[in-house]
């Protein structure tokens, strides 16, 4: 059993960093934290019983003796600086989520560039209705999970989100790995695709069952796909409104599985979801009940409502070129109008590395607005800005329009919009901010 005493997380309201401060509350005798942004986390945090404060405040670290860290957080922050000065025991995230991983008997950890949060949340709520006992930890939330993005019903099973970002992922010693795809998306810690994909085979390595695409060619991998050469074979696909539902060919035989979730890519994330879950023992009736119940995650397709002018609203953390340009297949295939798209692009060297990309990746948007870039951890000299992506996509050819502020993009959707188009909000930053304002009213759900 791990013992915990006084615990401190520095960049405390980050999507991981406050789940894991939550359980680490089931363990520990005091849990604090602190980040530079204050955040809606805050207030989850001291719903928790967690003393949490803006900002840099070595007065308040009283006697500290475990601290958590965000990758974010520089060598000379003060409280970074004052606790390891002190020989205080310290731990990076990714260090400490495989520590709370071992308070569960086995792990599975899904990785992958994309599609990691709804296929984390989705394994979660088959095994929840199942009744299964088990830790969920995932970067997003849920029916189950709540602003909480945690769940613990035992401890048979630690489920986590598994990220390459810095080599994070590598920290874990999972049961089964999940590999869902590997692109290039974190140019900031990656030279190239190659070291990316050195990296995600490492993580295989230190997997005792990977699950993966076939196309992929890990060795002594599961595998899944639409060739005859997958393991898990798809079959009899059908698109009904953007939802997707179809056969599996496993093991056990021919199985018929359809969801709730809008995208051809979901397809990929629910036979994951199946294999993982028939994997610890789950029965295909159990399996498919949980599949046709989860309602999805938040920001991922989310449907927020109409706009004044009646035009749907979708948000989505979509950020990556090969991530937008699926949403918007997504919503071409289910809308009756115009599509335009809001996107705020996330970092700039993504915006730098990718940019050929990104210029390509709005093809089958009507129209695209940028706004300014969501820096997270950088300052602009690492690369390119939303303006920069701007001037590209006028120089192509393709067109865009540039707002400088949410509330100009606001007066330019209810301006030129109409009933059945549809407005598509994109970026992993603060930008569902502006979702939730161009739907303030009262709210309609439905996708008809």
């Amino acid at each position: 059993m791990i013992e915990l005493n006084n615990v401190h997380f520095i960049g405390i309201g980050g999507v991981s960093m406050k789940a894991l401060a939550i359980y680490t509350a089931h363990y520990a005798k005091k849990v604090t934290g602190s980040d530079r942004e204050y955040s809606e986390a805050f207030k989850i945090l001291r719903e928790s019983g967690i003393e949490v404060w803006q900002g840099s405040d070595v007065s308040k670290l009283g006697d500290v003796d475990t601290l958590v860290y965000s990758s974010a957080v520089p060598s000379d922050d003060p409280e970074f600086a004052y606790l390891t000065n002190k020989g205080v025991k310290s731990y990076e995230r990714g260090e400490y989520l495989a520590l709370m991983s071992s308070t569960c008997g086995r792990t599975i950890a899904v990785s992958g560039t994309h599609g990691k949060t709804t296929t984390s949340a989705l394994i979660a709520h088959i095994m929840a209705t199942a009744r299964m006992p088990f830790v969920a930890h995932y970067g997003g939330s849920t029916e189950e999970s709540g602003d909480k993005n945690l769940i613990v019903t035992g401890r048979e099973y630690f489920l986590t989100e598994a990220c390459e970002y810095k080599r994070s992922f590598l920290n874990l010693t999972p049961y089964i790995g999940v590999i869902l795809n590997i692109d290039y998306d974190h140019p900031d810690c990656y030279s190239d695709i190659d070291e990316v994909k050195d990296t995600f085979l490492e993580f295989s390595r230190r997997s005792e069952i990977t699950v993966c695409p076939s196309e992929l060619n890990i060795k002594d991998a599961i595998t899944f796909g639409y060739g005859e050469d997958a393991d898990y074979r798809i079959l009899n696909e059908e698109n009904t409104g953007g939802r997707y539902s179809f056969d599996l060919l496993t093991p056990r035989g021919l199985t018929s599985l359809e969801s709730n979730l809008f995208g051809k890519h979901n397809v990929y994330n629910v036979t994951v979801a199946y294999m993982v879950t028939s994997m610890i023992g789950l029965s295909d009736e159990e399996i498919a009940y949980g599949i046709s119940t989860f309602s999805g995650v938040k920001r991922r397709f989310e449907c927020k409502g109409k706009t004044l002018s009646g035009a749907r609203v979708i948000s989505d953390y979509a950020h990556h070129p090969k991530e937008i340009a699926s949403v918007i297949d997504t919503a071409r295939s289910m809308s009756k109008g115009r599509i335009t798209v809001l996107f705020e692009p996330h970092t700039y060297s993504r915006t730098a590395k990718l940019m050929d990309e990104f210029v390509e990746c709005f093809y089958w948007a009507d129209d695209v607005a940028l706004l300014p870039t969501y820096s997270a951890r950088e300052r602009s000299e690492r690369g390119k800005s939303s303006l920069d992506l701007y001037y590209a996509l006028i120089k192509s050819g393709r067109g865009a329009l540039y707002m400088d502020s949410y509330d100009k993009a606001i007066e330019y959707i209810e301006s030129h919009t109409a009933a059945n188009d549809m407005v598509l909000v994109l970026g992993a930053g603060s930008i569902h901010l502006l979702a939730d304002a161009l739907t303030n009213t009262e709210r309609d759900n439905d996708m008809s």
